[in-house]
C-alpha cells in the first residue's frame, strides 16, 4: 500500500513538473532575458548581438539585455551559459570559438555538444585573403604559383585563432607550403604586412577594408559563398580556383534541457526576424551574411564543424593550450 502510494505521489509531482515547464514556455518570456556574449564589447559578435537582441525584444515585446563576460578565448562566457538554469532566460551568442575551442584548448570545462542546446543561426561573416603590396601579385593563381618558388610567411592574430585557422584550412586546399608568424592581435600584425615583413593573411573584411581602400594591402579573394558588398570586385575562393568556403558563423545556443517549446518559440522569432529588411539592412552594414536553420540544423552545423577544425588543427600540428 505503501509503494503504492509513494508511485502515485511521484507521478504526480512529475505531471505537475511537466505541467509547469508547458505554462512557462506559453508565457515565455515574463522577464528580461540575457543574451552572453563571451567576449569584450566591440566588432562584429557585438553588432549581431545588438541586432538580434533588438529583434527578439521587438517580437516578444520583452528586454533582452546583451551581458559581455569576456576571457579566455569566449570559455568564460560559454560555461556561464552551461551552468545557467535551463529556462530559455539566459542565452550564449556564439561565434567560432564555440567550435574551435575543443580541439585548440585543454580540459575544457564543458562539454560544446552535450553542455547547450542550439536554438538557431543568425549569420556568417566572411573574411579576405589580403597580400603585401610588396609581393607584386594580382591574383590567387600568381600567389600561388609564387609559393612554388618561394616560402612565403603568413600573420595571424595568435595561435590557434580563428584567423590562424582559416588560413590553415586554405593553406591545406590550395596545397601551398607557408610559414605562421603568430602576433597579439592584427593590430600589430598590419604595419609588418604593409610593409612586407609577412607576405599574407587573412582578415576579417571590416577589420582590413580600411588598408584595402588606401591601397596599403591587397585583397585576393574572399573566404565566404559570396562576394563582399564592400568588395564587390574581388572574387571568391570558389571563383578563383580553390575549394574552399568558411566564414565566422554566429548564433544562440541556450543551457542543455532548456524546454524544447521555448527553444522552437525563439528559433521562429529569429527566422522572422532575418527576413525583416530592417536587419538585413544592419547586418549589410557589418558585411554579415544571414542564416536561418532550425535548432537541429543548428546542432548538425556545430557538430560538423568542430569535426572539420579538429582536422585542421591536427594537421597543423597545433598544440592544445590552457
Amino acid at each position: 500500500m505503501l509503494i503504492r502510494i509513494v508511485t502515485c505521489l511521484m507521478f504526480t509531482l512529475l505531471f505537475a513538473a511537466q505541467s509547469d515547464l508547458q505554462v512557462n514556455a506559453q508565457a515565455y518570456p515574463e522577464r528580461p532575458v540575457t543574451i552572453i556574449v563571451p567576449f569584450a564589447p566591440g566588432g562584429s559578435v557585438d553588432a549581431v548581438a545588438r541586432f538580434a537582441g533588438q529583434a527578439l525584444q521587438e517580437e516578444f515585446k520583452q528586454f533582452f539585455v546583451v551581458d559581455f563576460r569576456p576571457g579566455a578565448n569566449s570559455r568564460v562566457g560559454s560555461l556561464f551559459v552551461a551552468r545557467a538554469k535551463p529556462d530559455g532566460y539566459t542565452l550564449l551568442l556564439f561565434s567560432g570559438s564555440l567550435m574551435v575551442n575543443p580541439s585548440t584548448q585543454k580540459d575544457l570545462p564543458y562539454d560544446t555538444v552535450k553542455d547547450f542546446a542550439p536554438v538557431g543561426m543568425l549569420g556568417e561573416n566572411a573574411n579576405v585573403l589580403v597580400v603585401s603590396p610588396k609581393l607584386g601579385v594580382g591574383s590567387l593563381r600568381d600567389l600561388i604559383v609564387l609559393t612554388k618558388s618561394r616560402r612565403l610567411k603568413y600573420g595571424s592574430s595568435g595561435v590557434g585563432g580563428p584567423l590562424h585557422l582559416a588560413t590553415e584550412l586554405f593553406r591545406s586546399a590550395a596545397q601551398v607550403d607557408i610559414v605562421h608568424v603568430p602576433y597579439k592581435g592584427t593590430g600589430e600584425m598590419f604595419p609588418d604586412l604593409m610593409s612586407g615583413e609577412i607576405d599574407l593573411a587573412v582578415v576579417s573584411i571590416p577589420s582590413g577594408l580600411p588598408f584595402i581602400k588606401s591601397g596599403d594591402i591587397k585583397a585576393l579573394a574572399i573566404t565566404g559563398a559570396e562576394r563582399a558588398a564592400s568588395l564587390p570586385d574581388v572574387p571568391t575562393m570558389k571563383e578563383a580556383g580553390i575549394p574552399l568556403e568558411t566564414a565566422v558563423p554566429y548564433g544562440l545556443v541556450a543551457p542543455a534541457k532548456t524546454p524544447k517549446d521555448i527553444i522552437k518559440r525563439l528559433n521562429d522569432a529569429i527566422a522572422k526576424a532575418l527576413k525583416t529588411d530592417e536587419l538585413k539592412r544592419r547586418f549589410a552594414g557589418g558585411e554579415i551574411r544571414p542564416i536561418d536553420m532550425t535548432p537541429d540544423q543548428t546542432a548538425e552545423f556545430i557538430r560538423v564543424e568542430i569535426d572539420r577544425y579538429a582536422d585542421i588543427v591536427k594537421k597543423a600540428g597545433i598544440e592544445p593550450g590552457q
